[in-house]
């Protein structure tokens, strides 16, 4: 179970770095646009970088996805065997506790 625990979190280390990779993408491509406002130049024209940076984000969305996913798997298990300790332990009490009568 711990190990479980400690890989969601890695995992959700992992998803962070991504979408700061993610915003920083964005900003550079935000600001490519409004250098093309203020220039004049065609918006619909994609520029050899911003081609790069669309390439980049698809790559960062997917390793997004796939990490929050394996996330989520990690903290259901985590959970599910957190919830067959709890049962196991109250069916010990329960065996103790009629033993004792």
């Amino acid at each position: 179970m711990k190990q479980r625990k400690r890989t969601a979190k890695e995992l959700g280390l992992q998803i962070n770095e991504a979408k700061r990779s993610m915003d920083e993408v964005k900003a550079r491509l935000e600001e490519i646009k409004n250098e093309k406002v203020i220039s004049g130049e065609h918006e619909d024209v994609m520029t050899e970088e911003e081609y790069k940076l669309f390439l980049q984000m698809k790559e960062l969305k997917k390793t997004y996805k796939e990490k929050f996913e394996a996330m989520k798997m990690a903290k259901s298990e985590a959970d599910h065997v957190a919830q067959l300790i709890e049962r196991s332990n109250h069916e010990l009490i329960e065996q103790v506790m009629s033993t004792a009568k």
